[in-house]
């Protein structure tokens, strides 16, 4: 029979018992738990690859500062264009919704978008546009023939 001190209060215990004589320690011979020796590592790597992931999700929203095809202002940013259009003005548009965004081309000054796109009016369309930087401005272009071709027929049809 070997005898250890006690983890607890110091005494000199069996390795076999269960529970210290004196103090009423459980396992008293074995040393106490802590937290393993790659414990660091482990959480410094953990901290490195949550870096990582925020860090290529912020570079998927803004390529050299240029939104993604899918971000939450390219709504925005393509009513404002709308807008702007004569068509657009008239027929008092707005984008309601973008579906199905997938980005055709990146540059390091422009990138070019398509999507499905649900307007106020009900209607929907495939829109083409782009985004590009100019003396640092960010700004957008659309190009969607069918999406304003079936918003007139859809006014049309409701003014019937």
């Amino acid at each position: 029979m070997t005898l250890q001190a006690c983890r607890e209060c110091g005494a000199q215990v069996s390795t076999h018992a269960r529970v210290c004589p004196l103090c009423g320690v459980r396992s008293p011979a074995s040393a106490p738990k802590r937290p393993g020796r790659y414990f660091g590592i482990y959480l410094m790597a953990l901290a490195l690859l949550a870096f990582l992931a925020i860090a290529v999700w912020i570079d998927h929203q803004y390529v050299s500062g240029l939104p993604a095809c899918e971000a939450k202002n390219a709504i925005t940013m393509l009513n404002k264009v709308l807008e702007d259009a004569p068509a657009g003005r008239v027929l008092g548009l707005k984008i309601v919704d973008l579906r199905n965004t997938m980005e055709i081309s990146r540059s390091g000054t422009e990138v070019q978008c398509a999507a499905v796109v649900k307007l106020n009016d009900a209607s929907q369309g495939e829109l083409r546009y782009r985004f590009y930087s100019e003396n640092g401005n960010v700004l957008a272009i659309m190009a969607g023939s069918y999406l304003l071709a079936a918003s007139n027929a859809a006014h049309a049809l409701g003014a019937r």
